[in-house]
């Protein structure tokens, strides 16, 4: 009966609505003011006496005060942690709960909002692992990109009309692989300069920043010479084919450019 409890709550929190929220936590007065002398709670197995007894919000089980003295606001979490419900009812939504529903409030809350759940220092340095995380990614792709294009026109030197847009495509690919590069060292330097008050937040950054600068200095010398090889390209940039031959347009699939390069080299 109490997982039915929690899920029933858990699903009125995903779909937002305040009013239906309140019910399930108002369900619990009835057995709440149905007088709860002589009888145990249903955590410890202690008797209840007058004055020293609840009901839990969430399970509505019959408690003692000590057992069931937890109190938590479920606002933050309407909308599954998504924020719109909150917008709508700023008010506070308190649950009076035992320890088992407390840590069921606290699951949901750090599976929907974790950022409620952590320090100053810990949002912190999750936004800077988001950003190592996101530049690393981007420089691997800008050198891909890159050194992929700067292979394709070295070895195809021809004036051939197919080539053009990759032609004018280089320039824009090396600014990108350069604004990577310097993405991820200024990432890297945040880190370096982030205080971590704890030893495992130290150990965590640390790591971060190993993993960080590994990655820079594996893609150092290859960046280096596709940077070097795409400005040789440019430099030695034939003039723009002429041909009337049938070519590629904008709207063409990467498979139709492919084949007319594969039928025309």
């Amino acid at each position: 009966a109490e997982a039915q409890w929690r899920e029933q709550l858990r699903e009125a929190l995903v779909h937002g609505n305040p009013s239906n929220v309140r019910h399930l936590r108002d369900a619990g007065l009835t057995p709440r003011n149905s007088g709860l002398l002589n009888q145990k709670c249903e955590c410890c197995s202690g008797l209840l006496g007058t004055g020293d007894a609840t009901v839990c919000d969430v399970c509505h089980r019959r408690l003692c005060m000590r057992c069931g003295s937890h109190e938590e606001d479920v606002a933050p979490l309407l909308g599954g942690g998504q924020g719109a419900a909150r917008r709508r009812s700023s008010a506070q939504l308190l649950f009076t709960c035992c320890t088992d529903c407390r840590h069921f409030i606290d699951k949901l809350r750090w599976q929907w909002a974790p950022s409620l759940c952590l320090s100053p220092a810990s949002i912190d340095l999750q936004r800077l692992y988001k950003e190592l995380a996101a530049s690393m990614t981007q420089l691997v792709v800008a050198l891909a990109q890159l050194d992929g294009l700067q292979r394709l026109c070295s070895s195809n030197p021809g004036a051939h009309p197919s080539l053009n847009e990759c032609w004018a495509e280089l320039g824009p690919r090396r600014d990108a692989a350069i604004a990577a590069w310097e993405a991820l060292e200024r990432v890297l330097d945040d880190l370096a300069a982030f205080e971590a008050p704890t030893d495992r937040m130290r150990l965590l950054r640390d790591n971060l920043c190993e993993h960080g600068k590994n990655l820079r200095d594996t893609c150092k010398s290859s960046l280096r010479a596709a940077i070097a090889a795409a400005q040789e390209c440019e430099t030695n940039r034939p003039p723009p084919g002429t041909s009337t031959t049938a070519t590629w347009i904008t709207s063409s699939r990467p498979a139709e450019r492919y084949a007319f390069c594969e039928t025309s080299c």
